[in-house]
């Protein structure tokens, strides 16, 4: 394995569903680091959630099959259950070493977002933040939600990835089927 420039390398997110945008990002840390872990966040299911946990992890295994295979990719369930505050940070990376026993060293994630605020001043010291500019993708999970609802497939088709393009329909019904 080409040594990277950080080891383990994390990524955290919704990915209802997975877009070009999300890809972006995984790529960046794929791409940066010699592992990668990704947090599929989860709660709830609501108009904002309509996927099942399961249906998300499905989707990006079928993008990131390789990595996944190759155990450069990580995809680690993360219940959403707390506040977005330095308790959440925390159980981010206790998450992450309970399934890689070593902490993240980077963080990669869209410019728009503050999630460094989540780790205290020691975590933060010790982990490197990626800031994507979410100009070039400036797409977003609702956007695609809307475009389903709409019958509107030329924006699907433009913002997600072709390996999913079987999967349309499902989306369009809220990934049910059996997976």
């Amino acid at each position: 394995m080409n040594k990277k420039r950080f080891d383990l390398g994390m990524v955290v997110g919704r990915f209802e569903p997975i877009h070009l945008g999300h890809e972006k990002l995984i790529d960046i840390s794929l791409n940066s680091c010699n592992k990668t872990a990704l947090l599929v966040t989860y709660n709830k299911k609501d108009e904002n959630n309509p996927y099942s946990l399961e249906y998300v992890i499905h989707l990006i295994s079928k993008i990131y099959s390789d990595y996944i295979k190759d155990e450069r990719l990580k995809i680690i369930p993360f219940k959403n259950d707390i506040e977005f505050n330095q308790k959440y940070g925390e159980k981010l990376i206790n998450t992450v070493n309970s399934v890689f026993f070593q902490n993240p060293d980077c963080i990669v994630y869209g410019s728009d977002k503050s999630i460094s605020k989540c780790f205290d001043k020691n975590l933060r010291e010790n982990l490197f933040e990626i800031k994507v500019n979410r100009d070039e993708y400036n797409i977003s999970a609702t956007d695609i939600r809307n475009a389903l609802q709409n019958n509107n497939m030329e924006f699907v088709k433009n913002n997600i990835d072709p390996k999913i393009y079987d999967e349309i329909e499902n989306l369009k019904n809220n990934g049910y089927k059996d997976i």
